[in-house]
């Protein structure tokens, strides 16, 4: 028994912890494209991204990132 206890947490320590901070990591960097870029909008979440935005009513959310977005297209046209 105390076999099968050992190789269970010798299982989550090298395979499963890793294994969910590569997910981690690779998630937050996916969400982070346009931020790297320069592009200014909503911070999106580690699990759902923006959809819980999406889900609010658009009119309330869009107008907070439009502004700024017309700016920079202006500027650099």
């Amino acid at each position: 028994m105390p076999d099968l206890i050992w190789t269970a947490t010798n299982f989550l320590l090298l395979v499963l912890v890793p294994g969910i901070l590569f997910w981690v990591f690779q998630r937050r960097h996916a969400h982070g494209v346009f931020r790297r870029h320069g592009i200014p909008g909503p911070s999106p979440e580690l699990f759902w991204g923006n959809w819980n935005q999406l889900k609010k009513d658009r009119l309330q959310v869009v107008p907070k990132f439009v502004d700024r977005r017309t700016l920079i297209r202006w500027s650099f046209t």
